[in-house]
């Protein structure tokens, strides 16, 4: 297994990532940005079009986000996918 600076565990055969806490906080963090600037989402949020409990499931989305990149297998694969995504906007 190989560490590199800024904390994150990257072993060989699986391919997995192990974000420390504190890149997992900054990246939390990211989601909510790039969720907050999706037009459609925050005006279903805000219309309530997906009911009373909205606000609840946008935040459960980015939770859903976060909780699929950093339980997945192979999640290098997809946190490269997410920081294009990320970029692109």
């Amino acid at each position: 297994m190989a560490m590199d600076s800024g904390g994150e565990t990257v072993s060989g055969a699986s391919q997995t990532l192990t974000l420390a806490s504190e890149s997992l906080n900054l990246f939390s963090e990211g989601i909510s940005l790039v969720l907050s600037r999706w037009t459609a989402l925050q005006m279903a949020v805000e219309n309530q079009w997906g009911g009373r409990d909205s606000l609840q499931k946008s935040i459960d989305l980015a939770d859903s986000i976060l909780s699929w990149f950093s339980q997945s297998k192979g999640q290098g694969f997809g946190f490269r996918i997410w920081v294009s995504i990320c970029v692109a906007v």
